[in-house]
């Protein structure tokens, strides 16, 4: 199935599971805040991505919800910002980040 066909949801989990692969420990809404989730997954690999439920809670109109709204979603990270953007960006996100490594990385819907 082509990336466009699967719901925005799907698509997420794709691009994180594609990131898993390459050695990173990734965090899909399930620690309460970053601190905690960059806290808990540091432990487990030295490259991590993550959002938290405060992030997946302003994503979408509702928890479980597969639609992601317009303004996107913040994934905190650590590793190689290249490789975490390139993993979103086969899913047909459009990623934005300012170079920073001490920022999130925002991904939109296409």
């Amino acid at each position: 199935m082509s990336p466009a066909k699967k719901s925005d949801r799907r698509r997420l989990i794709a691009a994180m599971e594609e990131l898993e692969t390459k050695g990173y420990a990734v965090g899909m809404g399930r620690d309460d805040c970053s601190t905690c989730a960059s806290a808990r997954l540091s432990e487990l690999a030295d490259k991590i991505v993550y959002w938290n439920m405060q992030d997946e809670e302003r994503a979408f109109t509702r928890r479980g919800a597969m639609t992601l709204l317009p303004e996107g979603i913040y994934v905190g990270w650590d590793g190689d910002a290249e490789e975490i953007m390139a993993a979103f960006r086969a899913q047909d996100f459009q990623v934005k980040w300012n170079g920073d490594a001490g920022l999130r990385i925002l991904i939109l819907p296409a």
